[in-house]
């Protein structure tokens, strides 16, 4: 027992030393007024006339069809469906927090067949049970439905004093209650959310409160290479989606201020935000699943990339365009191979971050072949800390030893840190020290030309652990081993020095709580492995 709790203290040693002391005073500062305020009888006020309401003028990236339909109050999240029938339950919780969140959001307003009266009607539900529905008022949930009412209301030239007056008080309590103690991007979604409250209801304070956060966050967390620096492509996406909205919010409305800069900070990162985004997207319009990314989450590659055009904007191009300097990216006729050589980041907030490090996701003939299994849960729960480890992704695992001490859903302790040893065009090679507190250190180098893609794996200061490389497949995939080679109708895995090649079977994650059958290569070995990847030419197709 004495070690159990010697050993849970380290985990969180490790964890709380790279939070900001802004994450920790904010946290205990919200502790402290919760509960004075409980002592007191404190409550906030959740009606609010502005001073005068603005509608917005902006073109609006409908949600996807389906996922509400008003005749039966049904709604579809994260592939799962209720219906409410003649109520809806905004208290619900039978799905978990995430659908609820999802209902609390508002997007669905923005599907093609949701009209005015019946998204108003559906507003004003909710208002009329806000009282009785506290963790509606949550800050991040909140963020987004000001953004989404914002845009709902002024595609539908709606002037309703209830519906204002509480937008009104929902953006203040926001601003009472902003994510300092999460930061990333929570606080950075707080922002857009002010940001549109402020720009509805023409408030200065408001403004001022949006202006500091997306100053403060567009410039640290929008890379040099435009990645977002939480490294999923999936938040990626998110974050794009919002920094369009925000363009085309300060574009084609009238000024707050003037002098701000705003809008030129804007305009200067979403080009290569854009570019970014394509570099990580494969032929199919498919997501690169590393870290917390799966399909269906965020707005796809190409529909994102149609509403930028539709404002005018397009990816950067030359050079350096979609370089980015966390994932290595190869694309030629036959392949096009990512492969993640970056950190876990930012390091005070690594929540969406998986043990991945020098793992690779491969497409042949614009079909996958080598994917990571993704993700289907954000509960707190086995399957989640299954889905964040090193064996569902392709990379090395030594012994029963994780990359990173990955736990309790969103955090991360000990974690791995990668070493770029070559980055070129056509071959790269990292090294990881992410078993740094045992005596052991991963290297992998990649090479790929139109012929094959090769992987070498090099393993230093085991300690008599054998290793394992994994490479999972997409469903549908069928895998069959001959001798030291694993055949596919798409391709074939060549090995040199493994002891035991293993075909066994995993669960693909094709959504959240969306799990399929699939076959992965589990190839054991003690020091070194190469892997050599060609096309099965019988089914070629050009790129």
């Amino acid at each position: 027992m004495g070690k159990g709790i010697l050993k849970k203290a380290a985990l969180y040693l490790h964890t709380v030393r790279y939070l900001r002391w802004e994450q920790i005073s904010y946290r205990i500062y919200y502790m402290l007024r919760r509960r004075w305020r409980w002592a007191i009888g404190f409550q906030y006020a959740l009606a609010r006339v502005p001073v005068t309401i603005d509608r917005l003028q902006m073109p609006i990236l409908e949600a996807p069809p389906g996922v509400f339909i008003p005749k039966t109050a049904q709604f579809k999240f994260l592939n799962q469906t209720y219906i409410f029938g003649e109520k809806i339950g905004w208290g619900f919780k039978g799905y978990g927090k995430l659908w609820q969140y999802n209902l609390h959001y508002f997007e669905y307003l923005l599907q093609a067949d949701i009209g005015s009266t019946e998204g108003r009607s559906v507003i004003e539900d909710f208002i009329h049970n806000l009282s009785s529905t506290p963790e509606a008022l949550e800050p991040y949930p909140t963020a987004l439905r000001l953004m989404y009412w914002t845009q709902f209301l002024s595609k539908y030239n709606l002037d309703i004093p209830e519906i204002n007056a509480s937008l009104c008080a929902q953006a203040y309590i926001l601003k009472d209650n902003l994510e300092y103690h999460i930061l990333a991007n929570h606080v950075l979604e707080n922002g857009f959310g002010l940001l549109f409250a402020a720009y509805y209801c023409r408030d200065s304070q408001l403004y001022v409160a949006a202006r500091k956060i997306l100053k403060r966050e567009i410039s640290e967390q929008i890379l040099a290479d435009g990645g977002h620096y939480e490294r999923s492509p999936m938040y990626h996406q998110l974050i794009l989606r919002r920094m369009l909205d925000t363009y085309a919010l300060l574009k084609y409305n009238p000024p707050l201020d003037t002098q701000d800069g705003l809008l030129e900070m804007v305009t200067n990162v979403l080009p290569q935000m854009l570019a970014w985004m394509l570099t990580m997207t494969f032929p199919n319009d498919a997501i690169a699943r590393f870290n917390d990314s799966v399909a269906g989450i965020a707005p796809a590659a190409e529909s994102l990339l149609e509403h930028a055009r539709e404002l005018g904007l397009v990816p950067s191009t030359g050079i350096n365009a979609g370089i980015t300097t966390e994932y290595w990216c190869h694309t030629n006729e036959t392949f096009k191979v990512i492969a993640d050589v970056g950190s876990i980041g930012p390091s005070y907030q690594p929540g969406h971050a998986h043990c991945n490090a020098l793992g690779i996701e491969c497409y042949i003939y614009r079909k996958p072949a080598i994917v990571n299994t993704g993700i289907s849960t954000y509960e707190k729960n086995v399957r989640r800390q299954y889905e964040r480890s090193t064996a569902a992704h392709n990379t090395v695992q030594i012994g029963n030893w994780e990359q990173s001490e990955m736990w309790g859903g969103f955090r991360v302790g000990r974690r791995v840190k990668p070493k770029i040893e070559q980055f070129g065009a056509d071959q790269c090679s990292a090294s990881h020290t992410g078993y740094g507190h045992w005596p052991a250190r991963h290297r992998r180098s990649v090479r790929c030309n139109k012929a094959y893609v090769q992987i070498e794996d090099t393993i230093v200061g085991r300690r008599g652990q054998r290793s394992r490389a994994y490479f999972h497949c997409p469903p549908g995939l069928v895998l069959e081993k001959k001798d030291n080679v694993v055949h596919s109708n798409l391709f074939c895995l060549h090995f040199q020095g493994f002891l035991r090649i293993i075909i066994e079977q995993y669960a693909y994650c094709q959504g959240f709580n969306q799990l399929v059958e699939a076959n992965r290569i589990v190839v054991e070995f003690d020091d070194a492995l190469q892997t050599t990847l060609t096309p099965n030419l019988k089914v070629k197709v050009p790129i």
